[in-house]
């Protein structure tokens, strides 16, 4: 049996998480759930629904970023790990990858996201670079440049890379 290495294993940093999930998740339950009673002096349904909806969907990502263990960079793929449900693998020569900035108030978010077409809309698997080490930043985009075969300075800030792995087969 070839159990086979990976290329880089990245974690979360554990002070940048806790951060992330007091900004802006858990402040968002507090401020959602403030201007909701304001808001809903009318009794209006639709109000409560999205809401609620609103508070379980901060609620739902403080666990996301809470049970997250580890990605696993490999020749052909990647792996996502979670601390209780399971492994998700991302094959290359099925995504597009996009570098992505966001800057919102206190909000900054710069992720890579693994875009994977399924039946009806995209999966998308992200990794979030403000949290990890940022001298980790530069090995992720050594080893995508790497595999995909491309320059490093396709990696930047705002980049689409789709498809990610170039097809060099004749014919195809």
């Amino acid at each position: 049996m070839n159990i086979e290495e990976p290329l880089l294993v990245v974690r979360y940093v554990w002070w940048r998480v806790l951060r992330r999930i007091f900004v802006p998740y858990i402040l968002g339950v507090f401020i959602f759930y403030s201007f909701g009673k304001y808001f809903l002096k009318e009794s209006n349904s639709i109000a409560y629904i999205t809401m609620y909806l609103i508070m379980l969907f901060c609620i739902f990502m403080v666990f996301n970023l809470l049970l997250i263990k580890d990605f696993r960079f490999y020749h052909d793929r990647l792996e996502k790990k979670w601390r209780l449900f399971g492994v998700k693998i991302v094959r290359y020569d099925e995504i597009s990858v996009a570098l992505t900035y966001m800057n919102i108030f206190i909000f900054k978010n710069r992720t890579i996201a693994f875009s994977q077409k399924g039946k009806y809309f995209y999966h998308i698997t992200s990794l979030n670079r403000d949290l990890i080490d940022p001298s980790i930043e530069q090995k992720i985009i050594k080893v995508l440049a790497d595999v995909s075969r491309r320059d490093a300075s396709e990696f930047q800030e705002n980049a689409s890379l789709d498809p990610f792995i170039i097809n060099t087969k004749k014919g195809a």
